[in-house]
């Protein structure tokens, strides 16, 4: 199990912006404190029954259509970053929609409470690329968090990615041929992924993303 004490972050918490003042701050923890969940909360197994995960959730953009297109699902959605987050508390808030709860913690330190074989999904959408090659350490992708999340999801459960960084994608598949708990590879972008403005910013630069889906085995 990933200790949850540690140090590592596998993004970057950025700063808040200019435009977050006291008030927004207030909302925010009011909204949080409605929709969210404490990581020290998350022991039990009725919380995570059949959830989908989504590691890096920004905005909710994905979260948000998919938690409308599947009502009977719980989506949980995880980030570090407060302001990103308050978009999405703020949409959550306007909709009404009660099947999607909100977590302000590093994602290793999520999964090390969720009980095993609980999840239905776990989708880790152009998780933070870490570029440079002294901080590749720092990837959220790795053989540990990839044996973390094979013990969480269910038999027939899925992990789903996508990047835009060819050498992360290809890192990723390096990882995934070690392990015999989940088996695929590259898909052709689902039909249910909508697109975030990160990739929408990726794709004007130029950069193909990679989509990677994975079945717990039996």
């Amino acid at each position: 199990m990933v200790d949850p004490d540690r140090t590592l972050r596998t993004a970057t918490t950025r700063q808040r912006r200019r435009g977050w003042t006291p008030r927004r701050q207030e909302r925010y923890e009011a909204l949080l404190n409605r929709f969210g969940v404490a990581a020290s909360d998350l022991s039990s197994p009725s919380t995570w029954n059949a959830a989908v995960v989504e590691v890096g959730a920004g905005h909710g953009e994905t979260t948000l259509a998919s938690a409308a297109a599947n009502p009977m699902v719980h989506h949980v959605a995880v980030d570090l970053h407060a302001p990103a987050l308050s978009v999405l508390l703020d949409d959550i808030a306007q909709c009404g929609r009660t099947n999607i709860s909100v977590i302000e913690a590093d994602a290793r330190d999520v999964m090390a409470y969720i009980p095993d074989g609980s999840l239905a999904e776990v989708r880790v959408l152009f998780p933070d690329p870490w570029p440079k090659v002294r901080h590749h350490h720092r990837r959220l992708i790795d053989a540990e968090f990839w044996a973390v999340v094979a013990a969480r999801v269910q038999p027939g459960g899925r992990l789903h990615i996508a990047t835009d960084i060819e050498s992360y994608a290809r890192a990723i598949e390096a990882v995934a041929t070690t392990d015999t708990m989940m088996t695929g590879g590259r898909i052709s972008r689902p039909l249910w992924r909508i697109a975030t403005r990160y990739e929408k910013r990726a794709r004007e630069a130029g950069r193909d993303v990679v989509e990677l889906a994975y079945v717990r085995t039996p």
